[in-house]
């Protein structure tokens, strides 16, 4: 029988493992979705330089070059 994970356990879960916070993880989610930094900022309601910032954030703990 498959076991139901609730999401909010699954995010409890990730959070003890994942080195990113929920702020990175939202924007995280918004790349995924193939959107723009200007269109995070708009949607996350945060300034531009605060999505490029936790974007440049990602990067440096990721080691990823490109999004």
């Amino acid at each position: 029988m498959k076991q139901l994970i609730l999401e909010v356990d699954y995010q409890e879960a990730m959070k003890k493992v994942a080195i990113i916070t929920s702020g990175e993880h939202a924007i995280v989610k918004e790349m995924a979705a193939g959107k723009s930094a200007e269109d995070i900022a708009r949607a996350l309601k945060r300034s531009l330089y605060t999505v490029q910032n936790r974007i440049y954030n990602l990067r440096k703990k990721t080691g990823f070059r490109k999004n």
